[in-house]
């Protein structure tokens, strides 16, 4: 008798190891076909690129480059605000240090 024979053997006597492999061959052949369906629908139905449409008609009232010079300026001045703001902060900060300094060394009037 070899494997395959005692195998079967178990299953038919309703071995629950045997029940659960064969469940989750089952469930694994469903998921299988449900994949090979989806690749196929997914095949069928799908084109190269994207259709966005025709250009606007405001697509060439300003010219690109401009548009770019303008946001890279933006850009740039948002940087700096930014920093200038950091810049505040460091400073307030140092301030409350430094008050706090004179506060710990200045004489407590009773």
């Amino acid at each position: 008798m070899d494997v395959v024979d005692r195998l079967s053997s178990r299953c038919r006597a309703g071995v629950p190891s045997c029940r659960l492999s064969r469940r989750w061959r089952w469930q694994a052949l469903r998921l299988l076909a449900a994949g090979a369906a989806a690749a196929t629908l997914t095949a069928a139905s799908a084109r190269e690129g994207v259709d966005v449409g025709p250009p606007s008609a405001f697509a060439k009232a300003v010219p690109a480059e401009q548009i770019e010079r303008a946001a890279t300026g933006q850009y740039r001045a948002l940087l700096q605000q930014a920093a200038g703001r950091e810049l505040e902060e460091q400073r307030l900060a140092e301030r409350q240090a430094q008050v706090r300094r004179f506060r710990e060394l200045a004489p407590q009037g009773d």
